[in-house]
């Protein structure tokens, strides 16, 4: 069939189990492959190693905590490297809480997120990344009140129309039952 394109309207046949498979591969080692040469081309820049980190994480490689780790050292007022950096510690936290871990350890976890995220907002007040994470990380703490505290101050430093902290900050009021302030923020 192989040899019969006319079979199949001129188009090459489609591809079995086996064949999809090793394409799938040879396009992750490619793949692969571009992620390393960038970093090996910017080995300092926070941005290549971030870009690296997130692909790893997406992919479920090894390595992508040590490319953080390195982009903080290169990076260490860079405000989406912060973030990632907070993102990836809250994500620790929520392991360690769901594999039942002593709750002085989550407590510190989500701590080192949150810091990040204050370092994150004192370098960039007016992006809107550290403050939606803040109240997220307040929140998952069961601090509902610096939640909403941390998404108005979001709000109020990087306007008032964005639907993220809007969402969060209604949700979190109508919460605490508070629906009429709630619907401040539709």
């Amino acid at each position: 069939l192989c040899n019969r394109p006319e079979l199949f309207g001129g188009a090459k046949p489609p591809l079995g189990d086996v064949e999809r498979k090793q394409l799938a591969a040879r396009r992750a080692e490619r793949a692969d492959a571009i992620q390393n040469e960038m970093v090996v081309a910017n080995p300092e820049s926070p941005q290549a190693l971030l870009a690296r980190y997130q692909y790893r994480v997406d992919y479920g490689l090894p390595g992508a905590a040590e490319d953080l780790d390195k982009a903080l050292e290169y990076g260490p007022d860079n405000v989406a490297v912060l973030v990632a950096a907070a993102q990836h510690v809250r994500n620790e936290a929520a392991r360690l809480r769901k594999g039942r871990a002593k709750a002085a350890e989550v407590d510190a976890k989500y701590a080192e997120a949150a810091d990040f995220c204050r370092r994150a907002i004192r370098t960039a007040p007016s992006e809107e990344g550290g403050y939606l994470l803040l109240g997220e990380v307040c929140r998952a703490q069961g601090h509902n009140d610096e939640a909403i505290e941390a998404w108005r101050q979001g709000l109020e430093n990087c306007g008032q129309q964005s639907l993220a902290t809007n969402s969060r900050l209604m949700e979190a009021l109508v919460g605490d039952g508070r629906v009429e302030e709630a619907k401040k923020h539709r």
